[in-house]
């Protein structure tokens, strides 16, 4: 799915050609999602990053993905250095209508990220700046 995603905005990568990086646990199993909603969440969280990258004119953009899995979990890390979020964005990245870009954005690409994995797939979202960047955190239980 993730793959599926940055084929979807590859059109942006080109202009940007952010360094993606996978690091992906071997013992990580398949799990029931709904495949084209839970990729529309990649594609929104990979075009937060890129607007980023594009609006600070970062050299070296970057962008990495983590995927692990616990007993009752499986955890997708998305982490970008692109600078992080201010702590007032961050308390509420995650509200309809909120958006640091201005007349640019919508403020709704983050609010259906967590709808789709929380209300449709019964798992939980997080929002943190990590290092240089902001990291989305998603965990979906392993099991329907």
């Amino acid at each position: 799915m993730i793959e599926r995603a940055l084929v979807m905005c590859s059109g942006r990568g080109d202009l940007i050609a952010p360094i993606i990086s996978f690091d992906i646990d071997e013992s990580v199993g398949e799990i029931p999602v709904l495949m084209n909603k839970l990729t529309q969440v990649f594609v929104n969280i990979i075009n937060n990053s890129y607007d980023e990258f594009e609006q600070k004119k970062l050299a070296q953009p970057s962008l990495s993905f983590t995927v692990t899995q616990n007993e009752t979990m499986q955890i997708i890390r998305i982490q970008d250095n692109a600078g992080g979020a201010p702590s007032e964005i961050l308390q509420e990245v995650f509200n309809p209508y909120q958006s640091s870009k201005g007349l640019n954005g919508t403020g709704l690409g983050l609010y259906l990220v967590q709808v789709v994995v929380e209300e449709q797939h019964h798992g939980k979202v997080f929002a943190s700046n990590q290092g240089d960047g902001l990291m989305i955190e998603i965990q979906l239980p392993c099991e329907a």
